[in-house]
């Protein structure tokens, strides 16, 4: 590995470094009514619960007897399509950093404002 790789690399891990010592700010400005992040200690925790729900969900659907009629249908604008939509900003390293935490809009990412709308329509839709 030649010295301007390393020095790459060693420019990478700062930033990263930086990012993280800086998280709490960048999330009490996107989100200043959500309540602090979690500590990164307890980032395994939450990994760990997400890939049982994962694992938990995949066996049910593989082995249910149950007889179900789906309806398929692409979901409403998300909090991820706001976040990319504005291109790789700010925000976009705020989600970089909380994918393992719980606030992670890459997973599970809940609706946008317009997202809900578009959920109220297809309720409407499918009613009639």
């Amino acid at each position: 590995m030649s010295s301007l790789e390393l020095l790459a690399w060693a420019l990478l891990i700062l930033v990263l470094l930086r990012a993280l010592v800086s998280l709490e700010q960048i999330y009490s400005l996107l989100r200043p009514d959500a309540p602090s992040p979690p500590p990164l200690s307890g980032v395994p925790r939450v990994l760990l619960r997400k890939a049982a729900l994962t694992l938990k969900g995949a066996v049910y659907l593989v082995l249910s007897r149950d007889k179900v009629r789906l309806i398929f249908v692409r979901h409403g604008e998300s909090v991820w399509n706001l976040v990319f939509n504005r291109g790789f900003g700010p925000s976009f390293l705020h989600e970089l950093l909380l994918v393992p935490v719980d606030d992670s809009a890459f997973l599970d990412s809940p609706l946008s404002p317009l997202g809900l709308q578009q959920c109220g329509q297809l309720a409407i839709f499918t009613t009639n």
